[in-house]
């Protein structure tokens, strides 16, 4: 959930940045979508990272690279730092992300998955993605 509010708290957030750090357009716009370029650009590799290293290291550094990343970005004081925190958060939440859906796989029987799955932070997919999910 901490990685869809993120998004959707910096979409809602746009006129303030663009007072309180003196921000053009396109600037804001940066601050918006370095998260979700740096998600959706390491979602896959860093997913196979988990595979490869196992759920709960990933999961657990990517915590520490969420955190820490959200922790930098409220309390960014210049445009560059805000834009740093915010593509190292979409860095931790692409490490959350496949760890997460893994953990839902592996602990749901087969038959419950589908539930299991469209309750979760990552029903924010399309749901033909969440049915994929749950037959494998």
């Amino acid at each position: 959930m901490a990685v869809i509010a993120s998004v959707s708290g910096l979409n809602v957030a746009q006129p303030e940045l663009a007072v309180a750090f003196d921000a053009s357009q396109t600037e804001v716009l940066w601050f918006i979508n370095v998260h979700t370029l740096s998600l959706a650009a390491l979602l896959l590799p860093l997913g196979a990272l988990g595979d490869r290293w196992g759920r709960r290291p990933v999961l657990l550094a990517s915590l520490l690279v969420f955190g820490a990343a959200s922790a930098a970005a409220g309390l960014a004081t210049s445009s560059g730092i805000l834009l740093a925190a915010r593509f190292l958060s979409g860095v931790g939440a692409a490490m959350i992300m496949p760890a997460t859906l893994a953990v839902i796989t592996s602990t749901f029987p087969h038959e419950e998955r589908s539930k299991g799955l469209t309750t979760s932070p990552g029903s924010s997919a399309p749901r033909s993605v969440s049915r994929c999910w749950a037959r494998s």
